[in-house]
């Protein structure tokens, strides 16, 4: 009995070990491209984890979720995080280190500021030292601007590539501008520090494109509207109105007030006081601002 179980533990461990040597094909040393790479496992329902100090940093659930810092993502990714002081309290930072030839190139003398100006122009002059200018935003300036692009063209935005974008990937039959799959970006930022929201190639810091539904707004800015908070029962969650002011481009016959003709565009404020969250006796000022509020100062109460 005693040389059968140690018969069967000796095969046992051979084949452990002949398995683990079939599986293990990478090196420390740098690995092959001819084939292809893999790293992870074949088991049903088995997730990965990469550990560092004996603790689980990030998984790779079976199911293709990625949790960094976290071993039960609720999305395709999540980052949970609680910052240190003396380890560093950044979240996720995108980096984008510019070159010559790039929108994002800077000089640590000259630091210009081209956010929304164009494209950044160097030139060599004596002793090889760079000089820069920014192109002029000149009129005629042209406004077209679109939200769909395509494999083949990804960005039309003077060659330049993306420092994030969101983007939704649709198939033929949904659009038919080029009969081929395209990209709906949502949301994008570019070297130049342009941000789009529905338009693929932003033309200002922040450029918004808003629905043809009349009477919704493209952008809302404001705060909590003290005293209108209500507790839903049934979900737990707190929802209030809002003081706020919105940007409306498209809007019905008589929409948000009586003077409304239908196709307007407006802005609008309200203090979220009134039925439905509409103004109650609120008012939208434009005015310079004055140190110290001097009442001499002209500007404008709606």
């Amino acid at each position: 009995m005693k040389r059968k179980m140690i018969k069967i533990t000796a095969m046992t461990l051979l084949l452990v070990i002949s398995g683990v040597a079939n599986a293990q094909n990478w090196s420390l040393t740098g690995n092959s491209a001819t084939s292809t790479l893999k790293l992870g496992g074949n088991d049903p329902g088995q997730n990965v984890h990469f550990v560092t100090e004996g603790k689980t940093r990030m998984t790779l659930t079976a199911y293709g979720q990625l949790g960094i810092g976290t071993t039960r993502p609720n999305g395709w990714q999540e980052i949970v995080y609680t910052p240190l002081s003396y380890k560093g309290n950044n979240g996720l930072v995108v980096t984008l280190f510019g070159g010559l030839n790039g929108i994002g190139t800077l000089f640590d003398v000259l630091k210009p500021d081209f956010i929304g100006s164009g494209l950044l122009e160097v030139s060599y002059g004596s002793e090889n030292v760079p000089n820069t200018s920014t192109s002029a935003f000149t009129v005629p300036f042209d406004f077209r601007t679109g939200h769909i692009t395509s494999p083949a063209i990804p960005l039309y935005y003077k060659n330049t590539k993306p420092m994030f974008w969101l983007r939704e990937k649709n198939f033929s039959g949904r659009y038919r501008l080029t009969g081929k799959e395209e990209f709906d970006t949502k949301f994008i930022v570019m070297p130049d520090g342009s941000c789009g929201i529905n338009i693929a190639n932003p033309r200002a810091a922040l450029d918004v494109r808003g629905s043809q539904a009349p009477n919704r707004p493209a952008a809302i800015f404001g705060s909590r509207a003290r005293g209108t908070s209500i507790s839903y029962t049934s979900s737990g969650l707190v929802q209030y109105y809002t003081q706020m002011v919105q940007l409306v481009p498209v809007l019905k016959e008589n929409g948000y007030n009586q003077i409304v003709k239908k196709d307007d565009q407006g802005m609008f404020f309200t203090n979220g006081l009134g039925a439905e969250g509409s103004n109650s006796g609120g008012a939208f000022v434009l005015a310079p601002w004055a140190e110290g509020g001097k009442s001499d100062v002209g500007g404008m109460r709606m």
